[in-house]
């Protein structure tokens, strides 16, 4: 049998799956039944199949799934995940892991110190512990000071994560009123609203009522004066009936406002903090109520603008503050655009609570005509480890005028720089959003 004639049949007898096999060395080749396909390959023995990338890649619950199981076992967590910035708005979710590895080397005793089996103590007895693997920011520095360079990973842990998907479950806007601008949503209710006649699902005892008065008026068989209701014909088409339809939910939108503090005082994690938190805020918007949120941003050192998501994300200039600046300019956004008249209006701040009007005139009288417009205003106050003194510029001020007592619908949540962890931020987030 030639090879054409051999594959020809190879393939007819796949196609079929009627597992023939080919018995060579015959003169004439003949077919018989087996066990296999054709190309059956799987089946055969010492044949491993190659592992495609794309069958091996997992979803981010997959990600935290084996991480859980991984401390369930004793073992420290390995996944981060990052937030980033995309293009267009969006916000990427980045997993990462940082596995150990193994390092071979010489023995090299000495440096005044004591080698293998030498110092205090006996066999079997603890001397000391030290962990094994440091959890996110902890381990050991030198005189407690910082190093140098740049930031380190501030990654977002698995748990943050899964706090931050509840976010989406568990909170919604605060204070949403009915406002002038309304868009059609997704959602949909069922209500009686339709009408028909002679036939439906409840009588419509008002509106048919109307159509048996204006049928008897027609016949002359209703006297004004006097009328007899027990003499009115009706006719099949006076009924009227309201029948269950199905209507698109319509609701009121709402602008976010973000605005932080871009200075020279808030370099590091200030800035990372801030971003962080004003990420999650992002993020769940955008997934829960993409259609119906417009976000803005705002930066200010001693003067503020508005800019777009990317350089919201990014930009960190040196300068002066004063943190006035963006409340007026969000005051002017309002008033000029009438915003106020057909949007849910809120307002989420960043800063380090320093601003060179410490005694808080400016700011306070910008707050006195901002926050009444709003349906809430989040601040969050990341204090600068450098800073010695208990409470900030922006603080003391808020504190002496009494504005967070008159005005209920601000919110102030304040953390030290250097304890700010990704539970606290998450822990900020609920607070400046929670009812």
């Amino acid at each position: 049998m030639t090879t054409e004639n051999e594959n020809k049949y190879l393939t007819a007898a796949d196609k079929q799956g009627e597992g023939l096999i080919v018995l060579r060395g015959a003169k004439n080749a003949s077919f018989e039944r087996g066990i296999y396909n054709a190309y059956d390959l799987i089946d055969l023995p010492g044949f491993t199949p190659p592992r495609l990338p794309v069958a091996m890649m997992e979803t981010l619950d997959q990600l935290r799934e084996r991480d859980g199981q991984r401390e369930k076992d004793g073992f420290h967590k390995k996944i981060k995940f990052r937030h980033a910035a995309g293009k267009n708005g969006a916000v990427i979710v980045v997993p990462t892991t940082e596995e150990e590895q193994l390092v071979h080397g010489q023995f090299e005793p000495g440096g005044g110190g004591q080698g293998s089996g030498q110092g205090e103590g006996e066999d079997g007895e603890v001397v000391g512990e030290q962990q094994i693997d440091p959890g996110e920011g902890e381990g050991e520095g030198e005189d407690n000071q910082a190093g140098e360079g740049g930031g380190g990973d501030h990654g977002v842990g698995s748990d943050t994560y899964e706090i931050g998907k509840k976010l989406t479950e568990e909170l919604k806007l605060p204070n949403l009123e009915d406002k002038g601008k309304k868009v059609p949503t997704d959602e949909y209710i069922f209500d009686l609203t339709d009408r028909h006649r002679k036939s439906g699902q409840i009588l419509d005892h008002k509106e048919t009522m109307r159509q048996i008065i204006k049928t008897n008026l027609i016949l002359g068989k209703l006297d004004r004066k006097n009328p007899e209701t027990d003499k009115f014909i009706v006719g099949p088409d006076d009924k009227v009936f309201r029948v269950l339809s199905r209507e698109k939910v319509y609701k009121s939108m709402a602008i976010v406002f973000f605005m932080r503090d871009y200075s020279g005082s808030m370099w590091g994690i200030p800035t990372e903090a801030i971003i962080e938190q004003h990420l999650i805020i992002y993020s769940w918007l955008m997934y829960q109520n993409e259609k119906l949120v417009i976000p803005r941003f705002i930066v200010h050192d001693a003067e503020a603008k508005e800019v777009d998501w990317n350089t919201y994300y990014k930009s960190i200039i040196a300068g002066g503050t004063r943190i006035a600046s963006g409340y007026k300019l969000i005051n002017e956004i309002i008033n000029k655009e009438g915003l106020e008249r057909d949007y849910n209006l809120y307002v989420f701040q960043g800063t380090d609570g320093e601003d060179w009007d410490s005694d808080g005139k400016e700011p306070l009288a910008a707050l006195e005509e901002l926050v009444p417009k709003l349906q809430r205003m989040g601040a969050s106050v990341i204090r600068n480890s450098w800073n010695k003194k208990n409470m900030t510029d922006f603080e003391q001020y808020l504190q002496k005028s009494g504005f967070q007592k008159k005005a209920t619908k601000f919110r102030l949540v304040s953390i030290n720089a250097d304890t700010v962890t990704p539970e606290k931020n998450i822990e900020a987030v609920k607070t400046l959003i929670g009812p």
